[in-house]
């Protein structure tokens, strides 16, 4: 149920950013490719993560959190549905 939710918040995010021109191409950038790393994540859940590589989730949460605060101030809209992503990954553990 929590990766179902997920998903939707994924698709509400991105249906936000198709719909604002007031972002930078950098921000969007940002906001594309980190949505891209949840998917990826999610689509990896049933895996165990490499040893090398640190804990891939709190590189992930950090990288979400670190964008809710860069978005907060200019986009109120897309840093909320930011934090309900990081929400619903906290619950899934990723």
């Amino acid at each position: 149920m929590p990766q179902e939710q997920l998903r939707e918040q994924l698709a509400r995010l991105h249906d936000e950013l198709e719909s604002t021109d007031a972002m930078d191409g950098e921000e969007r950038g940002m906001l594309l490719q980190l949505m891209q790393d949840i998917h990826d994540a999610l689509d990896r859940t049933s895996e165990p993560p490499p040893a090398d590589s640190g804990d891939p989730a709190d590189q992930l949460a950090d990288r979400v959190s670190s964008a809710m605060a860069r978005l907060e101030q200019e986009h109120p809209t897309v840093s909320f549905t930011l934090r309900r992503v990081v929400d619903l990954l906290g619950r899934m553990g990723i």
